[in-house]
This record gives C-alpha cells, structure tokens and sequence, in this order.
C-alpha cells in the first residue's frame, strides 16, 4: 500500500482509497507515475572527473622543509567531452545519464 496525499486537507491517506479517512471527501483514485528529473548527485553532468591541486599546510619548522605543500584530490562533475585527460567515473545514481526517475501521485 503506497500512501499520498489527501487533495483537499493534506492528510497521509493510501492511494487506493475512495475517499479520506480524515475529512471524508471523496477522491479519484491517485495514480503513481514517473518523470525524468535532474540527478542531484552529479547535479545532471553525468560523470565525474579527478581533480588535483597542490595547497600550501602550517609551515614546517625549517622553510622550505619537508610537508611544506601537500595534494589535495576530489571528485568534481564534469562533461565527459570536455575531459583531456585524468581518471573518469560514472555517477553512481543516473549511471552517466544525468537524468533519474521520480515516483509521484496524482
């Protein structure tokens, strides 16, 4: 049994009942459907591409010393057209498409 909500006082009811169990209105049946919306994940790029950058950290007692800088790395979404080079990853959520199905009732 899947719940929605009622059209006329926003009660959870289930989507099969003829009418709400709180106020009594009588309702059409909700039908569950589905639309393609943008991935939130990859914010709809699709893929994900390695970047790098090197950060200067607290000085170390002697300048220039050893642990002076550090590599830094993340994950940030990218097209994967524009890549040259670097590693690539599919988004886990839309599998490369940008796009994800969303259920809802009406």
């Amino acid at each position: 049994m899947a719940l929605g909500k009622c059209q006329d006082c926003g009660h959870d009811m289930s989507t099969t009942a003829k009418s709400c169990p709180n106020c009594g209105c009588t309702l059409s049946p909700l039908t569950q459907k589905t639309r393609l919306v943008t991935c939130e994940e990859c914010k709809g790029f699709g893929y994900f591409e390695w970047r790098t950058r090197r950060r200067k950290v607290p000085r170390h007692p002697f300048p220039g010393g050893p642990g002076s800088y550090e590599t830094v790395g993340w994950w940030e979404p990218t097209y994967k057209s524009v890549l040259s080079s670097g590693e690539i990853k599919k988004c886990d959520e839309c599998e490369g498409t940008g796009k994800v199905k969303e259920v809802y009732y009406s």
